[in-house]
């Protein structure tokens, strides 16, 4: 299963001067936006898993949504809108899977970043968690610090804290839903004091602390497109005039 949060505001494209949420911009040939190219990142597996998306109510976006899934060809999606705000991407997620089965593998992505070359396989068959990452700049990324005992273990996995080279490009695995569950109920036992969002990445940590195996993956950075702020959306629209 495939799980997308989309309960952000698009508060950076909006105090730039965008009139639409950055999943909407066009992106593409004239009929495509960037809601397209980012579930078609999973192309491979419109047929075979579920996809399940949760939006903002007050966006009245729910029914645009479904059409879109519809157009791509998704086979089983679910849409849900929901209605106020949450405490962070993972409280989103928490949402979303509520009425799903608990033994299902969830993947968790941003509605904002694009995968040229995803397929499923390898790593994240043997391990509790999976993310994937690239070696990139700044700290506004989660991050994996290696376990240099094992090679290819993540000892620690922050969010926004610069603990390595190794920035997570968004795509989160858990072998189950019930293990995510589990996960988010330790991090909130274990961060009652904390304020502020909760989010996916650091949820790994729990995972690792009781002694489960979490993988990540290095791929190159040529493998994403991403449209998180403005400026890499300009990048984008570039990279696909280019190419068309």
């Amino acid at each position: 299963m495939f799980v997308f949060p989309m309960l952000g505001k698009s508060s950076r494209f909006y105090n730039a001067g965008y009139t639409l949420p950055k999943y909407k911009l066009p992106l593409g040939e004239p009929d495509q936006i960037v809601f397209d190219h980012v579930i078609l990142s999973f192309r491979r597996y419109f047929e075979s898993d579920r996809f399940v998306l949760i939006c903002r109510a007050d966006a009245n976006d729910r029914s645009f949504i479904i059409e879109r899934m519809h157009h791509l060809g998704v086979l089983d999606f679910k849409v849900i809108a929901h209605h106020g705000e949450t405490n962070g991407q993972a409280e989103s997620v928490e949402l979303a899977v509520e009425a799903e089965c608990a033994d299902d593998e969830l993947f968790i992505f941003n509605i904002d970043t694009l995968l040229y070359a995803f397929e499923k396989g390898g790593s994240h068959t043997r391990a509790a968690g999976y993310l994937e990452v690239f070696k990139g700049e700044g700290d506004h990324w989660s991050f994996v610090f290696p376990d240099s005992a094992r090679d290819g273990h993540a000892a620690q996995v922050t969010e926004k804290v610069r603990v390595s080279d190794l920035c997570s490009n968004g795509l989160y695995y858990f072998q189950s839903v019930d293990l995510f569950r589990k996960a988010l109920y330790s991090y909130r036992i274990r961060a009652r004091e904390r304020e502020g969002e909760i989010y996916v990445a650091p949820l790994y940590n729990e995972l690792i602390a009781m002694g489960l195996p979490v993988l990540y993956k290095t791929i190159s950075i040529e493998e994403i497109g991403f449209c998180g702020v403005p400026d890499e959306y300009k990048k984008l629209l570039e990279q696909f005039s280019q190419n068309m």
